[in-house]
């Protein structure tokens, strides 16, 4: 009875947790902070601890541990100590999650309460551009998006409305009524035609990725082949009209080829959005080359970048000298390639921990790691945050319905 009251207990208090959690993704950085570590609180009102989650734990710890082992080396405490406290949702929402039961009740208003507040983000977003049509449209020739949620952060606003679309659909298969599949279907679509109005990068790699591995899915490993063929001649036709009709994707598109045209032929100018990406790993693969074994330190890794950018390309504004642009190379930049080599197990333990063979599951996990190829995600809070929730989330779905319909 005890244990009975216990595990009713714990849920209740990450439930509430996440709800104020989510709702803090557009309330602002620093409730947003404060939430993220309380998320552990749940974890002491455990009696027993579940031996399952220790790859998860491990390959945690082997994520955080260049990091706080370039302690020694980082002459920039401060900096050091940022990317520190960036990354302790890793553990405080990770663990809580995994820790903590959720019910499927539970689940399901927390997936819709996500998805309701994207969905008010979304409106937000098209409204503005409603009202400022010519002046946006105008911006996508020159790397800038509509204004969104989260800070004006839309390259981890279209990648949380991506990962939500996959954990949407997956309650859809599981857990809902018919009305609820109904209101779920068309806001896929609604989300899907807004990623191409934002024509964000990410949500757009993001989404594509997805599709094609549902298209792959439902021709080659599935006897419903007409849903495959349905869901590519959707894709194409939807795709197609988005470029017609949407200035926004039009421009992104014609923006990107140009963009592409000067970088390859070695020009790179001031505000490049992919020359600026492609500048930040030739610094990365330097820095690399330069401390191979132990990397800068992550405490130094900014002022180093300058440096290089200093010495290599003196044009480019300081605002334009970023980090290396994936993840790979801040570890290997950062912690050398002994910290890029932990850093890489962690990674596979937690894709261990939780991939099977279920669609959604292959969804979500390409989705996840998506940005660690072509951004510095794990530097940031709200990425931070999103990877934390949503992969926590992703294993409540696993636990609830191992044995989902749509699988492999």
């Amino acid at each position: 009875m005890d244990l009975f009251f216990n595990k009713i207990r714990t849920q209740n208090i990450l439930f509430t947790f996440i709800l104020l959690l989510i709702a803090s993704l557009i309330l602002g950085r620093a409730p947003l902070s404060i939430l993220s570590v309380c998320m552990i609180v749940p974890v002491f009102f455990r009696k027993n601890h579940l031996p399952e989650t220790r790859k998860i734990i491990i390959g945690l710890c082997l994520i955080i541990f260049p990091v706080v082992i370039s302690f020694f080396w980082s002459n920039n405490k401060y900096e050091w100590g940022q990317s520190v406290f960036t990354k302790i949702p890793f553990f405080t929402i990770i663990i809580s999650i995994i820790y903590t039961s959720l019910n499927k009740q539970q689940l399901k208003q927390i997936v819709w309460l996500l998805t309701s507040i994207i969905f008010c983000g979304c409106i937000w977003s098209i409204v503005y551009y409603f009202f400022h049509f010519e002046e946006i449209n105008h911006s996508y020739l020159v790397a800038k998006v509509m204004p969104t949620l989260m800070d004006n952060d839309h390259i981890r606003f279209s990648w949380l409305i991506v990962l939500n679309m996959i954990l949407l659909s997956w309650q859809l298969f599981n857990n809902s009524s018919y009305a609820e599949r109904i209101l779920g279907f068309l806001l896929l679509v609604f989300f899907f035609i807004f990623i191409h109005l934002l024509a964000a990068k990410t949500g757009l790699l993001s989404i594509y990725i997805a599709l094609f591995l549902t298209i792959i899915y439902f021709l080659f490993f599935s006897k419903q082949r007409k849903y495959g063929i349905g869901i590519l001649v959707a894709v194409f036709i939807i795709s197609f009209f988005s470029y017609k009709l949407f200035p926004t994707f039009r421009n992104r598109i014609q923006y990107v080829t140009w963009d592409f045209k000067q970088y390859s032929n070695g020009i790179y100018l001031q505000g490049s959005s992919d020359g600026g990406r492609v500048l930040s790993i030739k610094s990365g693969l330097s820095l690399t080359a330069a401390n191979p074994l132990l990397g800068v330190g992550f405490g130094d890794l900014r002022e180093e970048t300058k440096d290089w950018y200093v010495l290599n390309f003196p044009n480019i504004n300081a605002g334009d000298r970023f980090i290396p642009q994936t993840a790979f190379l801040v570890y290997s930049a950062a912690s050398g390639m002994v910290g890029l080599l932990f850093f890489l197990v962690g990674v596979y333990l937690l894709i261990r921990s939780f991939l099977f063979k279920n669609l959604f599951a292959i969804m979500i996990t390409a989705v996840l790691i998506l940005p660690l190829f072509i951004d510095d995600c794990f530097e940031g809070q709200f990425p931070v945050v999103i990877f934390s929730l949503m992969f926590g989330l992703a294993i409540a779905q696993k636990k609830l319905y191992h044995n989902s319909s749509v699988k492999y």
